[in-house]
């Protein structure tokens, strides 16, 4: 598999900082001079800004970031992959999707743990459904979100009244 220059930047950044964080946790960084040379004018540019924005960070934002690498680091294979895939399909929305998903997450991360652990729950059974079985789903919630107030209250009802009819 060959390896993009953006990808081994980050790599190289993220070795680096685990390292920086916990020596004994990660492999030395290679010879630093020569891996400099190595890069084009643009890479170094854009390490240069990187570097520029890590040094403004608050620190417990850094420590947070040294975590994550961190554990990055010490997953398997198979699951670096998929955390990578992840990222990338992350990057492939627009601004304004990321910002209305890390919304969702922080508020996601504000709930009690056990409506959190719920919440993912019911994440990992959407996750099983069939592409048909989402798509109903889906199409069943954006009619949900349609409805006046009333109207959800009369269907609730309903609801209720079937359940306990099947009792």
């Amino acid at each position: 598999m060959r390896t993009s220059r953006r990808q081994f930047i980050a790599a190289s950044v993220g070795s680096a900082l685990v390292w920086t964080a916990d020596p004994a946790r990660a492999d030395p960084p290679p010879d630093r001079v020569a891996w400099w040379n190595s890069l084009s004018p643009e890479d170094k540019a854009e390490l240069r800004e990187r570097l520029k924005r890590w040094k403004a960070m608050p620190a417990e934002k850094r420590q947070e970031i040294l975590e994550a690498a961190q554990k990055l680091h010490a997953l398997e294979p198979r699951e670096r992959e998929a955390v990578r895939d992840s990222f990338r399909r992350y990057r492939g929305f627009g601004p304004r999707d990321r910002a209305r998903m890390r919304r969702n997450y922080d508020e996601f991360r504000k709930l009690p743990p056990d409506e959190r652990h719920r919440l993912k729950k019911l994440a990992m059974k959407f996750g099983e459904l069939s592409p048909e079985d989402k798509a109903k789903l889906i199409e069943r919630i954006n009619r949900w979100r349609d409805l006046t107030p009333e109207q959800k209250q009369k269907l609730r009802k309903r609801i209720r009244a079937r359940r306990q009819g099947n009792q």
